[in-house]
């Protein structure tokens, strides 16, 4: 396994638990889909992710993945991850729009 690969998952061991700490009983929402972070939080702490949410309105299928939209305000009722280091500015100044 390379050195960067071994990084990323030792990386995505470090944020399921942070989500397990943090998620106090909401649904684990993704912004950016994770079959690997899937697995480690289900595997590891038996946490499912309810499902994936995008902007891209060609992508939504009302089921696993829906709008961004949805979640606006229901910071209560659902633990948003968001990935992608590359829009952090962006992802932030929206997940605070949205209330998150």
């Amino acid at each position: 396994m390379s050195q960067e690969m071994e990084r990323n998952k030792k990386e995505i061991y470090i944020l399921a638990g942070i989500i397990k700490e943090n998620v106090k009983g909401r649904k684990i929402i993704l912004w950016g889909d994770s079959p690997m972070l899937r697995n480690v939080l289900k595997e590891k702490y038996n946490l499912e992710v309810a499902f994936v949410v995008t902007v891209l309105q060609n992508l939504v299928n009302g089921r696993n993945i829906r709008h961004l939209e949805d979640i606006r305000g229901k910071s209560k009722e659902f633990y948003l991850v968001s990935w992608g280091r590359a829009y952090d500015f962006y992802y932030g100044k929206i997940e605070k729009e949205y209330g998150y």
